[in-house]
């Protein structure tokens, strides 16, 4: 599980490994312009930008 930072103070838990999150900011097979979908912490889903993420730490804990 990682937690991702977005622009305007947001800030989400999701249910992605780490290394996933990384191959995704760091490869350009998705955009910035481009949305990722996730799964959130309550088993929810959604998609968030990916030129607005401005940062992701793993995490264990639940927010």
């Amino acid at each position: 599980m990682i937690d991702i930072f977005c622009t305007g103070a947001s800030f989400y838990g999701v249910k992605l490994s780490y290394a996933a999150m990384e191959i995704i900011m760091r490869e350009d097979f998705v955009k910035d312009q481009d949305f990722i979908e996730f799964v959130f912490e309550d088993g929810t889903k959604g998609a968030i930008r990916k030129g607005t993420v401005i940062g992701f730490t793993e995490s264990t804990v639940e927010v």
